[in-house]
């Protein structure tokens, strides 16, 4: 969480760090006349990433702090660990309250490609992977409906410059399993990604982090 270092960053359409932030408010210091009007959405483990991703509509910058001030305990068992069917739902349909704001506020056409991204990246990266561990959810059926999903109200996902190959080769190791895994989706090969994910989680306790 500290690998920004001490540097103030301005938002940007054409930076794709902010969708990389940890989204957990408690990591944070907001300006209250920022984000007033804001409030978090009544549903369960995601309201923190979309109360964030609202709030990009009213910031400029962001100022970051490597110091560590705030120690986290995490357990295995913890409801961010424990998706389920509904929650997925719940994650949709706020995405697209998430979307109007942007609309409201004359952002989207000039950051679609960004919010565009963090839905793919929320939803079907990070939610994909933890409602896999669902017994009731038949993955095959999830990954197909979260594609339907994505296309029809996130499209730009697909030609995102934020996920080809050129600009990530350019960044780190994160982007180029982005870009990866955004090929297997289109590929329509989506379980892959989940699987390998899996392995490195269970077998290797390697949990990387987007």
């Amino acid at each position: 969480m500290t690998h920004f270092g001490n540097t103030v960053k301005r938002i940007k359409k054409d930076d794709d760090f902010m969708a990389f932030i940890n989204p957990a408010p408690w990591n944070k210091v907001y300006k209250r006349e920022s984000i007033k009007n804001f409030t978090f959405y009544p549903l369960r483990g995601f309201n923190d990433t979309l109360f964030l991703i609202t709030c990009y509509t009213k910031i400029q910058k962001i100022a970051f702090l490597p110091d560590i001030l705030y120690h986290y305990y995490l357990r295995y068992d913890s409801q961010i660990h424990t998706v389920n069917k509904q929650d997925v739902e719940n994650l949709k349909k706020y995405l697209l309250e998430v979307k109007k704001v942007y609309k409201e506020t004359k952002k989207y056409d000039e950051y679609k490609y960004i919010l565009d991204l963090m839905a793919f990246l929320h939803l079907g990266v990070s939610v994909m992977y933890r409602v896999s561990y669902d017994e009731n959810v038949k993955m095959s059926e999830m990954l197909k409906n979260t594609i339907d999903y994505l296309d029809t109200n996130f499209s730009s996902w697909r030609k995102s410059p934020f996920l080809k190959f050129s600009y990530c080769i350019k960044k780190d190791i994160r982007h180029i399993g982005l870009w990866a895994i955004a090929k297997l989706y289109k590929w329509n090969m989506a379980i892959v990604y989940i699987k390998l994910y899996r392995i490195m989680v269970d077998k290797f306790k390697l949990d990387i982090k987007f």
